[in-house]
């Protein structure tokens, strides 16, 4: 649990010091972290040997558009939003600017998605696609949408 020098437990972001700066700048110059498949740029839109975009087989798995729910996206954010609050606590601390606090959260959570891509184990793949891609891990083929994830400045 984050703490304050005082000894008392930071309930929210808002108690931290530093934060409500942190909060106004980024509002002032509209800045804010996307994590995933932010925007249409080569990596999202690179297409796989299959034909498909990286965009579009982060979507149809993440929101179950035709095979199951795998909601790597949500999973990776919830799981992780804990560690984000004091990747900001400490930056804060040290006096980091927003743009740095941005850039930092960015990268940690692109790894973050890409963890979750790679440990998601349920819904279990249709054994049929098990044979045919030789691998029993559902996000998982050839890599092209664990590669793909990305980051950018909002």
């Amino acid at each position: 649990m984050l703490k304050r020098k005082s000894g008392k437990p930071v309930k929210s972001t808002k108690d931290l010091k530093g934060f409500d700066k942190l909060e106004k700048n980024a509002n002032e110059k509209n800045r804010s972290v996307k994590i995933g498949f932010p925007a249409v740029n080569s990596e999202t839109m690179s297409i796989d040997d299959m034909g498909q975009t990286a965009l579009m087989k982060a979507t149809v798995n993440n929101f179950g558009l035709g095979v199951p729910k795998r909601p790597f996206m949500s999973i990776a954010f919830a799981s992780n939003v804990d560690k984000y609050k004091k990747i900001m606590a400490k930056m804060l601390k040290s006096g980091e600017d927003t743009e740095k606090v941005i850039e930092t959260l960015g990268v940690v959570g692109q790894g973050d998605v890409q963890r979750a891509i790679v440990e998601l184990r349920s819904p279990q793949n249709a054994q049929s696609t098990i044979n045919a891609k030789g691998s029993s891990n559902p996000l998982i083929d050839t890599g092209h949408m664990r590669q793909s994830v990305t980051w950018s400045k909002a």
